[in-house]
């Protein structure tokens, strides 16, 4: 459309017209072609800024999923941790006692 715009513009110049209503209609074309290329441009800043604001939720959707699913692990990874502990401690306690030896009968 500005490749347009600019033909016409140049043909406008160098042809030289007897009357003012050519040129006038022309210029009035060209406002219109302005005015369009400016709706245009403003639409398609409104969606760039509109798919913008999208990917930060998505990123930030991301985030708090990914945030949200750490957490969970990092409890369950912790309580795996207290067993292993716990089982070590009834292990060493089972050692312990298979190690003193029982008790034998007095015979008095």
């Amino acid at each position: 459309m500005l490749g347009t715009l600019s033909k016409r513009f140049s043909c406008s110049k160098s042809a030289p017209s007897t009357s003012i209503a050519p040129v006038e209609d022309q210029i009035e074309e060209m406002r219109e072609t302005i005015n369009k290329l400016n709706v245009e441009l403003l639409e398609k800043a409104n969606k760039e800024k509109t798919l913008e604001e999208k990917m930060l939720q998505l990123m930030e959707n991301h985030d708090h999923q990914s945030q949200d699913m750490r957490q969970p692990m990092q409890e369950q990874s912790e309580q795996i941790h207290q067993q292993n502990e716990l089982m070590q401690c009834i292990l060493q306690h089972l050692h312990i006692q298979s190690i003193i030896p029982a008790p034998t009968p007095s015979t008095t």
